[in-house]
């Protein structure tokens, strides 16, 4: 029988408070490893975790998992939820790759069986997990996954850890994950990725994230709102006029905008506006 590691509840608690609370990430208690079993510690320790994907925990629902000294791993779930997307590389071919061909990006964590996990910001569209990419130990985890997070415990006792502790600061920063940067002509069995497959679309999304990294930001007492009514219109109207993006696309654009902007709109003011602007388009289409 595997011997349990030693335990570490109070830091995985910790952690899971503080990426709820300052980097806004839906979070999901592992079971804890088991010494010399390389699966350990890796598996969701609810049955009902999926629903984490789409409205994370509250800190008091994060404590009453987390908390009573209970020593479980912690995850992060990735995609729209918590708006970043992880590539998994898990040897050192893998790792290799990807710090040769995929955008530097300061979020890195190293997992505790010597692999990274190297954080992406969502793009605004699903993106769906995949597993051994281009034939190596490459993973996805997008939409409906997530990986194993700092200060989790590996089955070889050692923790996973960050390069540089992650700051809201860190997330604006994020290039946005492109799925055209680890697609590949072959399918290796179920895990090939998906990309839009019409191509175009891909383009006039990086077309509309150029588009609004180059307009000003808006600010209170200087037209703030009309600003942000403009660039939404920018991205939802069809062209000419504009991208023509669904609102799922133009979201994670939308909210980089929105972390220029002095102060930041609500959620609110910005569902409100992309509100308006759909309505107008759908006038403007059916009159």
């Amino acid at each position: 029988m595997k011997e349990s590691i030693e335990r570490y509840g109070y830091e995985a608690l910790e952690a899971a408070l503080r990426y709820r609370r300052e980097l806004d990430w839906s979070v999901l208690p592992l079971r804890p490893p088991m010494f010399g079993d390389r699966k350990s510690g890796k598996q969701p320790a609810i049955r009902t975790w999926k629903q984490l994907t789409i409205a994370a925990w509250s800190e008091a629902e994060i404590r009453s998992f987390f908390g009573d000294d209970r020593d479980f791993n912690l995850g992060i779930v990735c995609g729209r939820v918590s708006g970043v997307v992880a590539v998994d590389a898990d040897s050192q071919e893998a790792i290799d790759w990807v710090r040769r061909h995929l955008p530097v990006t300061p979020l890195v964590s190293r997992t505790g069986g010597g692999g990274e996990h190297h954080l992406y910001g969502w793009p605004g569209f699903e993106v769906r997990p995949g597993a051994k990419l281009r034939g190596m130990a490459l993973d996805l985890r997008g939409d409906d996954s997530f990986i194993v997070a700092p200060p989790s415990r590996h089955a070889s006792a050692r923790n996973y850890r960050w390069n540089f502790e992650p700051t809201k600061e860190m997330l604006k920063g994020l290039p946005l994950f492109d799925p055209a940067w680890i697609a590949d002509e072959r399918t290796f069995g179920k895990s090939k990725i998906a990309v839009d497959p019409v191509e175009s679309r891909l383009r006039v999304i990086r077309r509309a994230m150029r588009y609004i990294d180059k307009v000003e930001p808006a600010v209170a007492g200087q037209g703030g709102h009309n600003s942000l009514f403009r660039a939404v219109c920018k991205l939802l109207k069809p062209e000419p006029e504009g991208f023509g993006l669904k609102e799922s696309e133009a979201w994670a654009i939308i909210a980089s905008f929105n972390a220029r902007c002095q102060p930041p709109f609500s959620d609110r003011d910005i569902e409100h506006k992309v509100s308006s602007v759909v309505s107008r388009i759908h006038k403007t289409i059916g009159g």
